[in-house]
């Protein structure tokens, strides 16, 4: 991927609505065709730890996998410490790294839009509530990148683990603002659904292999029980 190009290439399904051509076969795309959400954030320099004082996480990227645009993990350098404020805000800074980059990878979160991530207490301890700002959902051109990103959020942070002895958080909810949202999930050949809670079950279709799999949990957890809408993606 370069500065002047993208490299566009899109299963038909995470295509529809979004403005671009159908194709049956990839080809280059002018960028300035391409909608900001699509093109833009993998522009923009994510930050990166320099120095004595870092730490290796784990965040998920979108990358074209067999012609579809997947989801996949990474690993970063951040400096001070590591917690899921930090990990989620490396993520949320949007933009990728330079060898992100130049593997053809993008960062489909709007940048600097996470006003905070809480994770539960007691029994609700394997779950989180991301809170974000009032733009946030509005910077989307097309429901499927919104998905593609909400599937970046919810599986850095169920992947991420404070220490070996820790449960992983197994649920993730959404609020703009403080006002509770519903965010789309994704089931390859079925209508999406908004739902309360999402796992990593509800975006595993579009999950790659993780390169290093030893760092990130496998995607065992179920559904919570919800009420759901039905839309398509």
């Amino acid at each position: 991927m370069t500065g002047r190009v993208l490299t566009a290439v899109v299963a038909s399904i995470l295509l529809a609505g979004c403005g671009l051509p159908d194709d049956s076969a990839p080809r280059i795309i002018d960028p300035e065709t391409v909608p900001y959400d699509l093109a833009g954030p993998a522009q923009r320099d994510a930050p990166v730890g320099e120095g004595e004082d870092t730490s290796a996480i784990t965040v998920y990227l979108v990358d074209t996998v067999g012609g579809e645009q997947r989801l996949v993990s990474t690993s970063r350098l951040i400096e001070g410490p590591v917690n899921l404020d930090t990990v989620l805000a490396n993520l949320m800074a949007g933009g990728v790294t330079g060898p992100e980059r130049e593997a053809g990878m993008a960062n489909l979160v709007p940048g600097e839009e996470l006003r905070s991530v809480q994770r539960g207490t007691g029994p609700a301890e394997s779950t989180a509530r991301v809170d974000v700002n009032a733009g946030f959902f509005e910077r989307f051109a097309t429901q499927p990148s919104q998905v593609l990103a909400i599937g970046q959020i919810v599986l850095t942070i169920t992947g991420y683990r404070s220490s070996a002895d820790s449960p992983t958080i197994q649920s993730v909810s959404f609020s703009v603002e403080g006002t509770p949202k519903r965010v789309p999930t994704f089931r390859r050949g079925e209508a999406s659904t908004l739902a309360d809670q999402v796992t990593v079950v509800d975006y595993a279709d579009l999950l790659v292999e993780a390169a290093n799999p030893s760092t990130v949990p496998a995607p065992t957890a179920s559904r919570p029980a919800a009420a759901s809408t039905t839309t398509r993606v």
